[in-house]
């Protein structure tokens, strides 16, 4: 099953390496930036989500390195979370779920609440500018 393509930021490694050069803070504000952006996802995540033991809603969590973010589910403890998601047959299944490429959870939340996402994006980036001793003209 292909998974859809990862969303990236254009110039984000440009800018982060800049703003290193000037700030050697930018890198945990950048961070900090993208999990503020991914957290949205995370706390929107679908009320129809399967919630029998809640090992499957509480395994949706947010990871991030300097240069990247990204929401992950499952784990050891709910591995058949992507089952749920994206769909398939599990070994012991007879029927299986049907497949949903696009999912029915994360992308989901993503596709729906896109622009808050951009949003906290770009406020937490422009405040760790901001930070690093930039003026930042609003564009109108």
């Amino acid at each position: 099953m292909a998974f859809p393509e990862p969303i990236r930021i254009a110039g984000l490694r440009e800018a982060r390496a800049t703003l290193r050069a000037i700030d050697a803070g930018a890198g945990p504000a950048m961070r900090k930036a993208l999990n503020e952006g991914s957290a949205v996802i995370v706390d929107n995540t679908p009320p129809w989500m399967p919630s029998k033991t809640g090992k499957a809603r509480r395994s949706v969590r947010a990871t991030s390195t300097q240069t990247s973010a990204k929401v992950t589910e499952g784990g050891a403890r709910a591995a058949y979370v992507p089952w749920l998601d994206f769909g398939g047959k599990r070994f012991r299944d007879r029927v299986g779920r049907a497949v949903r490429r696009k999912g029915r959870f994360i992308f989901t939340t993503y596709g729906k609440r896109k622009d808050q996402v951009n949003d906290v994006l770009q406020g937490a980036l422009v405040e760790m500018v901001r930070g690093a001793g930039f003026e930042v003209k609003e564009d109108v």
